[in-house]
């Protein structure tokens, strides 16, 4: 996608600011409807020889707005986090966010953060962490549970959930 200045005479496709279809017509009088509506005659496409009559400034941005979106890239780990003390009412609404998550193909790190006197009784954190994988629709022997002194955490990929 290029302004054009100068291109080689011969017929093309011409779509006016509105996006409407303006049909095959010389560059010559593409140009010249171009510049009497104060506008800049773009090539969209370059094998069609396809063009269209729009705002210099506004193509800048649309091009420059679709190079971003196209580097961008979602964000496939999401992940909650638990403690041991959590009411049953907030563990279930947590655990209906990670099915949300795993239903929409993320993969899952579900946490449970120990802390203070919790760490006297890491099976509690272990404990805990199987009731919310038999909730979320996990067998706890399909995933590898981590712990360390401070947490205990697991990822969950969205495609060894069993589908209910």
């Amino acid at each position: 996608m290029n302004k054009v200045t100068d291109v080689a005479t011969g017929e093309i496709m011409v779509i006016n600011h509105d996006g409407v279809n303006l049909g095959r017509m010389p560059f010559h009088q593409a140009k010249q409807l171009a510049i009497e509506s104060e506008l800049s005659l773009i090539e969209i496409d370059k094998p069609g020889r396809v063009f269209k009559i729009m705002d210099e400034g506004k193509w800048k941005y649309e091009h420059k707005k679709k190079e971003h979106k196209r580097k961008q890239h979602a964000q496939s780990l999401k992940e909650m986090r638990f403690s041991i003390s959590i009411d049953p009412h907030d563990q279930m609404t947590k655990v209906n966010h990670v099915k949300e998550f795993i239903a929409k193909g993320h993969n899952v790190k579900v946490s449970i953060k120990i802390k203070g006197r919790e760490k006297a009784n890491p099976l509690a954190a272990d404990l805990k962490m199987r009731m919310i994988l038999c909730d979320i629709g996990v067998d706890p022997s399909s995933v590898v549970i981590k712990k360390s002194p401070s947490q205990v955490h697991t990822v969950i990929a969205s495609t060894i959930v069993s589908k209910d």
